[in-house]
């Protein structure tokens, strides 16, 4: 984790992935074959390297929705 916190790399293993925002192992499976984070395969053994900005959208468009969401509420009991 102090490595990240001093690189802060882009790329992620599966296993920096779930540091950084604690998923299990299944829901980036999920995330990465819904297309709502993205991966790559790379090297010889096809290594999983997950988008850590793409990690960011995700949870940024679940709190953008719940702003809606709240924001229409406010409009319905208004």
């Amino acid at each position: 984790a102090a490595l990240m916190n001093d690189i802060n790399p882009r790329w992620l293993t599966l296993d920096m992935a779930r540091a950084y925002a604690p998923l299990s192992e299944q829901d980036y499976k999920d995330l990465i074959a819904s297309g709502n984070v993205y991966a790559v395969k790379r090297g010889k053994q096809g290594r999983i390297f997950i988008d850590r900005f793409s990690i960011d959208e995700y949870f940024e468009s679940d709190r953008i929705q719940v702003k809606k969401l709240v924001a229409d509420i406010k409009g319905v009991l208004v």
